[in-house]
């Protein structure tokens, strides 16, 4: 008896303290980089279980997550349709903040690109229909790692996917903003939004993160001013 009381004892700590785990990945900020947890995971129309299925959702598909809701004792999640204009609800126990490490500012500048620029070519194609930009898709040529290159092209912005990822974009002109951050801002502007960068001089700031997979450059001209901006990530997919 005393065993199993123990055995029980035990497997409510381990209970519990998976609870509180995933208590703790919250969001604390929106818009955000969620990931998906489960399969086959239902993106409802509305927060609630007999709500109409949009899309659904695979382990370890990204989402922007717009906001939070608790309807009849349960979490939900509205988040961007990833390949389709509007947005949907997924239950709160599917989805967990992207794990990147690095100043939050940076990371919550990082979901606000992706959800500017697109979070897959797909939604690309939504967001810069009629803006003349050019699609442009190719196979790899390795056959042990097959995967598809997008590139996006229009004279005031450059876009890079590899599979739905978003892996580059660069603001040369334009009205394309990086978060709060636009061409022409200043570089205390830059430095008073993100904080002091990991490497600069007088022409350029740049900040990297998450082991230095991901990074912003703020190129610069004579008077300190943002001719442009650039986000790179480096790491592998």
């Amino acid at each position: 008896m005393r065993m199993l009381s123990i055995a029980l004892i035990l497997i409510f700590i381990l209970n519990f303290n998976i609870a509180q785990a995933r208590e703790l990945a919250i969001f604390k900020d929106f818009p955000a980089i969620g990931s998906c947890t489960g399969n086959h995971v239902r993106v409802r129309e509305y927060p609630n279980l007999n709500s109409e299925i949009l899309t659904r959702l695979n382990e370890f598909d990204q989402a922007i997550v717009l906001s939070s809701r608790v309807m009849a004792g349960k979490k939900w999640y509205e988040v961007e349709l990833p390949r389709a204009e509007g947005t949907g609800w997924v239950a709160g126990e599917f989805l967990i903040p992207l794990e990147l490490e690095g100043d939050e500012r940076l990371i919550n500048l990082l979901a606000k690109i992706n959800q500017d620029f697109g979070l897959t070519p797909d939604k690309a194609k939504i967001l810069f229909a009629g803006d003349n930009a050019n699609f442009k898709t190719e196979k790899s040529g390795d056959a042990n790692k097959p995967y598809v290159i997008t590139r996006v092209q229009h004279e005031n912005y450059l876009i890079n996917y590899i599979n739905d990822d978003l892996t580059g974009a660069v603001v040369l002109d334009g009205k394309m903003r990086f978060g709060d951050i636009k061409i022409g801002d200043g570089r205390q502007r830059v430095i008073k939004t993100l904080g002091e960068p990991s490497q600069s001089d007088n022409s350029s700031l740049i900040y990297k993160f998450d082991n230095g997979y991901n990074m912003f450059e703020f190129s610069l001209d004579d008077k300190g001013r943002i001719i442009k901006m650039t986000f790179a990530f480096t790491g592998d997919l």
